[in-house]
Order: C-alpha cells, then sequence, then structure tokens
C-alpha cells in the first residue's frame, strides 16, 4: 500500500470513476436497474472509506448518507438497503487509523448494523407515506416533500437511537446529555445531507452516471476541508487531554480534579441557561483552571506539611501563569481572563487581582463553585474528605463570601437531583488509591 497519507482518495477517485463509466465500457452487462444499483453501490462504499471524526464524541459522519438517500429516491425501498448493505461492508475493511482486530469486531459489526438498520427504517417510512419508487417516472413536486423529509427525519433518529443502543451493549453508558447531542448533530448533518441527495437522485435520469460522478467529485472535495476542520478540532481536544494528564501525572493525588470541575461547572452553566458557546467556553476554562501548577515546583504541590508563607504564594501564581498558558493556546481568547480570575472572591479577598461581586466574570464565579466543591470532596494526605452533606453545608456558609450567592443555591439543587453529578461526586474516592500507588511507585524508584 502507498505510503500516502492521501492514498485513499486515490482508491476512491478510482473507483467512483470506474463505477461511473463502467456500463458505457461493459457492453454484455445487463440492461435495467443492475447498473443503477452498482452505480449507487460503489458511491456508497467511497463515501465510507473515509469518515470523518467528530469532536468530543466517539462518532463519525460520512457522505454515505447523502448517497442512500439518493438510491432510495432512485431505486426504491429494496435499492436502498441494497446500497446501505454496500456501504456498511466497507466500514469492516482494516485500514491503517483503525486496523482489524478480533476485539473490534463487534464495534465495526454494530456500525454496519446501524447504517443498515436505520436505512431499513427509513425506507419503511418513505414507502408507509407513498413515496415514489423511482424519480426517473415522476416529476419532482412540492407532494413529495412530506416522504422525502419523513425518511430523513426517521433516518436520522433511527440512527442516533441504534448509536445509544449500541454504546449501552458494549457497556458504555451513554447519558441523556450524550444521547440529545448526538442526535442534534445527526438531524443537523442529516439534514443538510437531503438536499445532496433529491440533486443526486434528479441528476441521474437526466445526465446518467457521468453526471453523477462530476456533482460527486465536489462533495468529496468538500468533504476534505470539512475533514481538516475536523481534525483541527481533535488536535484541540488532544492537546487539552494531554495538558490535564500534565496536571495528574505533577499532583496525582488530585487526578481527574479538573474533569470533575468541568462537569460540575457545566452542569451549573446548563442550569442557569448559558448558551451553547458559553457552555463551551466554561467547560474549556473548567478544564484548564490549574494547568499553571505545571509551573509549581512538584515538592510544593505534593508537601504533606503546611506550607510557608513563601510556598503559598508560589502556589497563588499558578492563576496568573495558566492564564498565560492558556492565551497561548489560542483556542479560546476569552479563557484566559477567566482561568486568571477563577481564585477571586465574591467578597474581594481572593487572588490574584482582589476582584469583587459583579467584576469577576460569571464563568470564573462558576468555576470558583465546582473547583471548591471538588477540593472539600476530594481526599487529599493532609485532609479527609466532607462527606456530601458537610459540603453543601460548607458551600452555604460560603456563599456570599468566597462564592457566588445565586450560584451556591443552583449547584446545591443540582447535587440533590441530578444522579449523574452525585455519579461524579463518588469519584474522587478513586483518588486516595491512586495516590497511595503513585506515592510507592516514586517511593520504591528512590530506594533503587
Amino acid at each position: 500500500m502507498p505510503h500516502t497519507p492521501h492514498w485513499k482518495w486515490y482508491v476512491a477517485v478510482t473507483a467512483l470513476f470506474a463505477a461511473a463509466l463502467a456500463p458505457s465500457l461493459v457492453p454484455w452487462l445487463p440492461a435495467g436497474p443492475y447498473r443503477e444499483w452498482l452505480l449507487f453501490m460503489a458511491l456508497a462504499g467511497v463515501a465510507e472509506l473515509a469518515p470523518v471524526s467528530l469532536p468530543d464524541s466517539n462518532g463519525v459522519v460520512s457522505l454515505g448518507f447523502a448517497v442512500v438517500m439518493a438510491s432510495l429516491l432512485s431505486l426504491g425501498p429494496l435499492g436502498a438497503v441494497v446500497t446501505s448493505v454496500a456501504g456498511g461492508l466497507v466500514v469492516l475493511f482494516p485500514t491503517r487509523s483503525s486496523p482489524f482486530t478480533r476485539s473490534a469486531l463487534p464495534r465495526r459489526m454494530l456500525s454496519v448494523g446501524i447504517i443498515v438498520g436505520a436505512t431499513v427504517c427509513a425506507a419503511w417510512a418513505y414507502h408507509a407515506v407513498g413515496g415514489p419508487v423511482s424519480l426517473r417516472y415522476v416529476l419532482l413536486s412540492w407532494w413529495m416533500l412530506p416522504p422525502i423529509l419523513l425518511a430523513s427525519g426517521t433516518m436520522a433518529v433511527a440512527n442516533a437511537g441504534f448509536v445509544v443502543l449500541a454504546r449501552a451493549v458494549l457497556g458504555l453508558h451513554p447519558t441523556w446529555r450524550e444521547a440529545a447531542r448526538n442526535l442534534g448533530v445527526t438531524v443537523a448533518l442529516f439534514g443538510l445531507f437531503t438536499p445532496v441527495a433529491v440533486v443526486m437522485a434528479v441528476i441521474y435520469p437526466v445526465m446518467g452516471a457521468v453526471g453523477v460522478f462530476v456533482f460527486f467529485m465536489p462533495l468529496l472535495m468538500a468533504r476534505q476541508a470539512f475533514g481538516s476542520y475536523m481534525e483541527m478540532q481533535n488536535i484541540h481536544t488532544r492537546t487539552l487531554n494531554a495538558l490535564l494528564t500534565a496536571v495528574d501525572i505533577r499532583h496525582p493525588y488530585t487526578a481527574g480534579h479538573s474533569l470533575r470541575v468541568g462537569k460540575y461547572a457545566v452542569a451549573i452553566g446548563e442550569a442557569l441557561r448559558l448558551s451553547k458557546w458559553d457552555l463551551r467556553l466554561l467547560e474549556y476554562s473548567a478544564k484548564l483552571h490549574d494547568v499553571g501548577k505545571l509551573g509549581v515546583s512538584e515538592y510544593i504541590l505534593n508537601k504533606v506539611d503546611p506550607l510557608t508563607h513563601e510556598e503559598l504564594q508560589q502556589v497563588k501564581e499558578h492563576a496568573r501563569m495558566g492564564s498565560e498558558v492558556v492565551s497561548q493556546l489560542g483556542f479560546f481568547p476569552e479563557a484566559s481572563r477567566i482561568v486568571l480570575h477563577h481564585h477571586e472572591w465574591y467578597n474581594g479577598k481572593g487572588y490574584p487581582e482582589g476582584l469583587k461581586d459583579r467584576e469577576i466574570p460569571l464563568l470564573a464565579r462558576i468555576i470558583t463553585v465546582a473547583d471548591s466543591f471538588d477540593a472539600m470532596t476530594a481526599y487529599t494526605p493532609y485532609k479527609r474528605a466532607l462527606t456530601l452533606e458537610e459540603a453543601i453545608l460548607e458551600l452555604e456558609r460560603c456563599a456570599g463570601s468566597q462564592m457566588d450567592p445565586a450560584i451556591v443555591p443552583v449547584f446545591v439543587k443540582l447535587l440533590g437531583e441530578s444522579g449523574a453529578i452525585r455519579q461524579v461526586v463518588r469519584q474522587p474516592l478513586e483518588t486516595l488509591r491512586m495516590y497511595t500507588r503513585a506515592m510507592s511507585t516514586h517511593s520504591s524508584s528512590a530506594q533503587r
């Protein structure tokens, strides 16, 4: 196989071109629907060759949906199912980035099942409301819009539902929030691809396979551009995870602290009905709020005895250092100010600038509550963890002094009502074991 990152595109374009010209180059190919079926099966296979991974998700997206929908409008329900099977079988092929392993086989088989199952649901819905078998014999008009939209919507909902079911089968325990986000992304993407499918179905009877090929090529180019954008988003996510891992390694007994603070902060932001942009900014800032500790001495971070005044001042510098790190990353410029002020107190007695009340950015005030709560409930070598009830009492005691009195009740209510939040609260119980193992390994290495 050629050692080039774009070899799949050469294969895809060659296969597509061959499929488009095959009916005219192979005179012995029987007349009738076979040629059309081979064309759409080839297109589906090419579309599934290079799916795009979505950021912050285990999902992928490809042009396969557009091809399957076009085959539904051109070949009817049975043709759409056969086309989806052809595209699904490509998912089973090993690639350099996703080699074939026995452990990966169940995931690949579930992916094929999702593709085919969603197509069957869409085909059934399309047929049930009287969708025509082929646009070749029907003039496109407004009365066809409901069957097309119903088929597209059914496929989107079925796809999202099957994904949740597959994750549950694999033991990944999907949450309602993940399911809702997956449904939203799927519906949006399928909504964008539906007009593409209609155009492909209309072009084919008029211009034949070559016309579909000419139309499909710009879509492949657009997919390449979209893939590059998604890769940048995934690089951003990997950079963030690398920084969090580095912080955990230097400060092992608070491992997972930043991730938990991110979950608490987002839950508060959702309760306050922040915009999606603000929620993303909040999660990003919350996860990186302690990144400045990479510039603090490991001896000070892991010191069991009380810190001296000089050592405490070094720890306080982590807010400024973290702000500088985040500003250099450049993903969310606004996050730098939020990270800088996450240790400000509502009464003005915090650091680094002694801001008070509404002078402190709202997202920083949210992180203060989330950060303080996780610190209270986490085990460390020099203090015991508070119980949930004790932590709630402490939050209420500090409302109006250290924390925003309008945010604390919101979080306390979430702690009482949200099962997902209470599950996150239990996670610090594992950090003491992790710290003990880390210190034991460190001591053994030092003795050697």
